[in-house]
């Protein structure tokens, strides 16, 4: 799969999502049954990673997208941003920010991203359609 962002062509992405973008912007908004549903995000793997300063983290974040019956939302826009200043990580692209869909089970897998270069703790959120968001824990040795 290739991804394009802001003008820079990203390769090998998991194939669970298909990004929009690692650009700027935000959440669409609506996304299909989401207006009469109230979707969730919830971590499937990724939460509470340690990576040495200016190295990439070992695993992906993943995340699912449903409401509290277990409705899935595939297609669903959703964002992954991390601090902009102090310890943090990067995506392709745009450093702080980047974008993809859920697929059809309601999972989004985050492209692989990397430690910056300061030392200490912060957290990720991941979110969708604007405002129902999940905060994941990391660290920068």
């Amino acid at each position: 799969m290739t991804i394009k962002s802001l003008g820079v062509a990203c390769v090998g992405l998991a194939a669970a999502i298909t990004f929009q973008g690692c650009g700027g912007g935000g959440p669409d908004g609506y996304v299909g049954d989401m207006e009469r549903y109230t979707p969730r995000v919830r971590v499937v793997s990724g939460d509470n990673q340690t990576a040495p300063v200016n190295t990439a983290f070992p695993q992906r974040i993943t995340v699912r997208v449903s409401d509290d019956t277990g409705r899935i939302f595939p297609t669903a826009a959703v964002w992954f941003q991390s601090p902009s200043s102090g310890p943090s990580c990067t995506f392709p692209g745009n450093p702080h920010q980047c974008s993809g869909t859920t697929d059809s089970q309601g999972v989004a897998i985050s492209p692989e991203f990397t430690a910056n270069d300061q030392a200490g703790t912060y957290e990720v959120k991941v979110s969708v359609n604007g405002g129902f968001t999940a905060i994941l824990h990391f660290t920068n040795q």
